[in-house]
């Protein structure tokens, strides 16, 4: 009968330490990124709103300059990339009002009245300040853009007032009350949503240090954050705050960074699969 206890132990601690393995693969930390950059595709790459030519450990990220703007990934991160070819396109809050070239990053102008275009404006072609027609981040509007020719003007918007971290769940956003304000921007977590009776603005909470979220749209708690270090203690009702299993370490500060958090170690789970066979022996 022990033996057969032995048997299946040895078996269920196999399983248990392939699946370990397997995990640690799919866990490996992200690249060590420089300042404004993150991880994508196994690369780092500048944030939004910046350029350069190399992103990892050794290289830099510098802001793009008069308001202008780029998209992460193969247009503003690489060896032949520039500050004029990355940012082509006007940052939030702010429209062309001057075309780019291969030369010359476009002007940009802001919107004003916390509006903003609904997506960040080609450098290619001049608009009008009705293309901004949608609100900032933490605002809904309370009058929509006017288009009429001679009488353009951007979007009236308000901020989503008592609601730190509550804004419009996308946009372009109807006229309204705060009860669009019916959702949490990253790094938030929502504790009640909006309430279109009471016109009340979602309640949301900032995510632990070293943590961030995703856009929140439903009610949920501080679960959905996620810890920077992809080897720090998950999140939830027991463990508020990004830490180590070990006290010694101190969690990845940033993403991109370097893992402070140390995997477990396959010496770990035998001392453990050792013990456990010990114990069946002696029973």
């Amino acid at each position: 009968m022990n033996k057969q206890l032995i048997i299946l132990s040895l078996l269920l601690i196999a399983s248990f330490t392939t699946a370990q393995g397997q995990q640690q693969q799919q866990q490996q930390p992200p690249p060590n990124c420089v300042q404004n950059a993150s991880p994508q595709q196994g690369n780092c790459v500048c944030n939004p709103g910046y350029w350069g030519t190399n992103a990892n450990h050794g290289g830099s990220c510098t802001q793009c300059t008069s308001n202008t703007w780029s998209a992460p990934g193969a247009t503003n991160t690489g060896p032949s990339v520039t500050a004029v070819s990355a940012c082509s396109a006007c940052a939030p809050g702010y429209y062309v009002t001057v075309q780019g070239s291969s030369s010359t990053s476009p002007t940009c102008t802001p919107c004003g009245t916390n509006s903003s275009p609904a997506q960040p404006q080609a450098g290619s072609s001049v608009q009008k300040v009705s293309s901004c027609n949608s609100c900032m981040p933490g605002y809904y509007m309370t009058q929509t853009a006017n288009t009429a020719t001679g009488s353009e003007a951007a979007a009236q918007c308000s901020a989503c007032d008592k609601s730190a971290g509550a804004t419009p769940s996308a946009p372009p956003q109807a006229v309204g009350d705060l009860s669009q304000c019916d959702a949490c921007q990253p790094g938030y977590f929502m504790t009640t949503a909006a309430n279109v009776s009471s016109k009340a603005a979602a309640i949301c909470s900032k995510c632990p240090s070293n943590s961030g979220s995703q856009q929140q749209t439903k009610v949920g708690d501080v679960s959905v954050c996620k810890c920077f270090d992809p080897f720090a203690l998950p999140l939830g009702a027991g463990q508020q705050t990004c830490a180590c299993k070990s006290s010694s370490e101190t969690p990845m500060q940033a993403p991109g960074g370097a893992a402070g958090c140390s995997a477990p170690s396959f010496g770990q789970l035998i001392s453990l699969s050792l013990a456990i066979i010990s114990f069946i022996v002696l029973i």
